[in-house]
C-alpha cells in the first residue's frame, strides 16, 4: 500500500495517491459503477465543494459530533462551504429532485466520484477519491436489499455492523481489518427540508415520499477492488 499512497504535509489523514494508486482507484471505481448501473443508479458530476446552502440543508440530519471540514477562499477566512461529506451526499438529492418519479422507477439513484471527508474522525483518513451517492426506494427494506446485493457482488463475504456515521440515524458499516469499506444509512425523512423530499406516484395513483438512503464506498474499497491489496 505504501507504493500507492504518499504522505502529504505531515498531517494525519492527509495523503496523495501515486500514479499507480490512481490507476487502481480508477479500476475500482469502474467496478463499482458497473454494479450500481445494473441497479439503475447512475453517475453524476457534482462540485468538489459542498455549498453553504447544501450544508445548511444537511445540518438537521447530522449528529452533533459529526465532523465537517470548512473550506475558505484565498481572500477571506469566512467559510464558503465544506469538503463533501463521505457517505452523506446531499448534492445528489438536488439532482434527483429535478424530475417526477413513479413506483416503476424505483429503486433508482445517483452517485458521484471525488474527494470527501469522513464525518467520523477516529482512524479514518480523508479520501482523495471515493464513491458517494443516494438511493431512492419505496421502503427501507428495499434499500437494505439493494445495498446487500451491491456490496455482496463487490466485496463478497463481508458482513456489516450497525454503527454511527455522522447522521442521527444508525448506519450499516462494512469494514475489513478496522478499515471502513462501505456505508449505507437512511435519512430521517422528517428532518429533510421539504424541498428535498422526493415524491413519487404510488401503485394506487396517490403520492408517497421515497425512502432516501445515502451510501459510500471508500478510497480503501476502491483500491481493494482495483487489485491493490
Amino acid at each position: 500500500m505504501t507504493q500507492l499512497i504518499e504522505s502529504y504535509d505531515g498531517l494525519p489523514g492527509h495523503h496523495l495517491l501515486t500514479d499507480s494508486g490512481m490507476g487502481r482507484v480508477r479500476a475500482g471505481t469502474e467496478a463499482v459503477g458497473r454494479v450500481l448501473d445494473s441497479a439503475a443508479v447512475k453517475r453524476v458530476h457534482l462540485p468538489d465543494i459542498l455549498a453553504s446552502q447544501a450544508l445548511a440543508d444537511a445540518r438537521p440530519l447530522l449528529s452533533p459530533d459529526a465532523r465537517v471540514i470548512p473550506v475558505t477562499t484565498a481572500f477571506s477566512e469566512q467559510a464558503c462551504g465544506a469538503l463533501p461529506i463521505a457517505g452523506i451526499c446531499f448534492q445528489a438529492l438536488s439532482v434527483l429532485r429535478g424530475r417526477q418519479w413513479s413506483h416503476r422507477d424505483l429503486p433508482t439513484g445517483c452517485y458521484t466520484v471525488g474527494p470527501a471527508s469522513p464525518p467520523v474522525s477516529a482512524g479514518q483518513e480523508e479520501d482523495v477519491v471515493c464513491v458517494s451517492g443516494v438511493l431512492l426506494t419505496e421502503t427501507p427494506a428495499a434499500a437494505d436489499a439493494v445495498m446487500d446485493d451491491t456490496v455482496g457482488k463487490l466485496l463478497p463475504g463481508l458482513r456489516h455492523e450497525d454503527g454511527h456515521w455522522g447522521l442521527t440515524a444508525p448506519a450499516r458499516i462494512w469494514t475489513r481489518s478496522g478499515r471502513v469499506l462501505a456505508v449505507a444509512q437512511g435519512a430521517d425523512q422528517s428532518a429533510l427540508p421539504p424541498r428535498l423530499r422526493i415524491r413519487y406516484a404510488t401503485r394506487d395513483s396517490s403520492h408517497g415520499t421515497a425512502t432516501v438512503t445515502f451510501f459510500y464506498f471508500s478510497e480503501r474499497a476502491l483500491l481493494e477492488l482495483g487489485g491493490a491489496l
